[in-house]
């Protein structure tokens, strides 16, 4: 089970059952070249990604095959 843990500027991510809390100072950090900035919370068959996306910029696409991916 996946609780999503969000409020004001903080955002974390526990699995249950392993427990393990991911902060957002934890996260992987990226600031992409058309403006968006993303945190990627990574596991092995699971990514969450916190993207922060400026007005009229764009966001590239892709998919996955074998895990599942969800963006806030």
């Amino acid at each position: 089970m996946v609780i999503y843990l969000s409020g004001g500027k903080t955002f974390g991510l526990i699995i249950i059952g392993k427990m393990k809390i991911i902060t957002k100072e934890e996260a992987n950090f990226m600031s992409k070249p058309e403006g968006t900035k993303v945190w990627y919370y990574l596991r092995d068959e699971y990514e969450i990604h916190l993207n922060e996306q400026i007005p009229s910029s764009t966001q590239t696409w892709h998919h996955h095959e074998k895990i599942c991916e969800t963006l806030f």
